[in-house]
């Protein structure tokens, strides 16, 4: 995406471009959640709680302090991509339930 853009002279898209400046500690909470992303057992399930706990083992941090980040940004995250697969599916719920499994969680 950002080479496409430099190769053309055009510029960055405003993802990229209006992206927020992240502290060295953010840094750290996005690439875990990054990194835990890909411990979800299907698609659409939310990040398993044991991987957190192992991460936060791993790293020798609070487990209650990861959970706490990954869950609620997962949650929101979540319910975005909930929101999408219904306006995807006309609004109807019946046809976005397969999609948004499970529940909020917190």
């Amino acid at each position: 995406m950002i080479k496409d853009a430099i190769r053309g002279g055009k510029p960055y898209p405003d993802i990229v471009a209006n992206a927020p400046t992240l502290e060295d500690y953010e840094v750290f909470y996005f690439n875990a959640y990054q990194e835990l992303s890909t411990t979800r057992r299907f698609e659409g399930g939310y990040i398993p709680w044991d991987a957190i706990h192992e991460y936060a083992k791993v790293y020798r941090i609070p487990t209650p302090d990861l959970a706490h980040i990954v869950m609620n940004l997962d949650n929101k995250l979540m319910a975005e991509a909930r929101t999408k697969g219904k306006n995807k599916h006309g609004n109807n719920p019946a046809k976005a339930t397969k999609q948004s499994v499970g529940k909020n969680r917190g």
